[in-house]
């Protein structure tokens, strides 16, 4: 279905009419990530993680961050390199309509062969960074100082993975945490230059080393820690409820990156209120954005599956898609997609919605009881 019908000027006017409520969201994050955590307490940061988990075990759900989990900082085509080969990329993308940049450095990995190879992250290593941070709110969770972490074995990891229908080999684990820890990323807010920079998961160890009868090097047990805008966001618990049921099970990369932007952005998610975003924001937040000059078939056949994923799924109302194509004289140079949420979804964002509610007024009280202890302490 396409045209300027009247759903999509009242898209037009609703999206004008939450600009606001967009700044003040990304302000927001903003803030939280220039906070210093040395400065508090380890019973501070706890119980920052306790209200995480607390809130993420009784919902099944991730804690999703803003920035960072919209940055298109994977790669799923083309990503194992020669040493010689450029190793690095810079992409584009907006969150709320405010500029960010990503960059990322790949790894360098020795394959069994012996062989070294550049590796960047792929759609295999998100899904295990995605499954360590549900694990740090499941009761794997570990602080580090002021760095969050999970501790977890190889067997817990593949057990997890398998249960969500993304069943992988030791060595298949073995080697996405060594792209993951071998990893750059460096994220750039466009406007006041600020930059984030530091591996995927920056500490990593493990102990009780064994010899399988293979001959390899086994490990009971692991940890790790995670990029500073993870741990930021998680340990000022400025984070949103994701479903992780619903992530883990979209296969198709498009519609799972969909889901998970409205999932952050889309929190007052209704069947009167549609969600309308332009199908270059979209692949530049993906990471194959469009290219000027080029025909945009290819990017729209992929839209389009994505939805139809999404559709099934019930994160969206297929039947009510619609779609109006941005034109420069007779060549299609963009698309604005409107559509409305499943019921499915819907549930979701209140359920986030409400969990939001609720840590948000613990952390009040929290505040409130150290703001009469230190009152106390200073009048005796």
């Amino acid at each position: 279905m396409t045209g300027d019908s009247p759903k999509a000027r009242k898209a037009a006017r609703t999206k004008s009419r939450s600009s606001v409520v967009k700044d003040v969201a990304v302000h927001s994050a903003l803030e939280h990530l220039h906070e210093d955590l040395s400065v508090l307490s380890e019973q501070d940061l706890q119980y920052s993680l306790d209200l995480l988990t607390d809130r993420d075990r009784s919902h099944n759900g991730i804690s999703g961050v803003l920035v960072y989990d919209l940055a298109p900082k994977w790669v799923n085509y083309r990503r194992v390199k020669e040493v010689t080969a450029e190793a690095q990329f810079t992409r584009k993308f907006r969150v709320l309509g405010h500029p960010f940049s990503v960059t990322v450095k790949a790894a360098r990995i020795k394959r069994p062969s012996g062989e070294d190879v550049l590796m960047f992250p792929g759609d295999r290593e998100q899904v295990v960074e995605d499954t360590l941070r549900w694990m740090s709110t499941h009761g794997h969770g570990q602080l580090f100082a002021s760095r969050l972490g999970s501790r977890f074995s190889i067997y817990s990891l593949r057990k997890l993975l398998k249960e969500a229908n993304h069943s992988m080999s030791h060595a298949d684990i073995s080697e996405a945490l060594d792209v993951l820890h071998g990893s750059h990323l460096i994220i750039t807010d466009e406007v006041t230059g600020q930059q984030w920079s530091e591996l995927f998961l920056p500490q990593y160890g493990r102990n009780g080393e064994e010899t399988a009868s293979d001959g390899r090097t086994y490990y009971r047990e692991w940890f790790v820690t995670f990029h500073t805008l993870v741990n930021q966001a998680m340990l000022a618990a400025d984070t949103r409820l994701v479903s992780w049921h619903t992530l883990m099970a979209l296969t198709n990369n498009l519609a799972k990156y969909v889901y998970r932007r409205m999932s952050l952005v889309y929190s007052q998610a209704s069947s009167i209120d549609p969600y309308t975003i332009s199908l270059s924001e979209i692949m530049s937040g993906y990471g194959k954005p469009l290219v000027e000059g080029k025909p945009i078939s290819n990017h729209m056949r992929d839209m389009k599956r994505a939805l139809e994923v999404l559709g099934r799924d019930d994160v969206i109302d297929l039947e009510r898609l619609e779609i109006r194509k941005k034109k420069e004289g007779n060549r299609d140079v963009d698309a604005i997609f409107t559509f409305f949420p499943g019921a499915k979804f819907i549930d979701q964002a209140i359920t986030a919605n409400q969990a939001s509610k609720e840590l948000e007024l613990a952390l009040e009280r929290r505040a409130g009881q150290q703001k009469i202890k230190r009152i106390i302490k200073d009048i005796g």
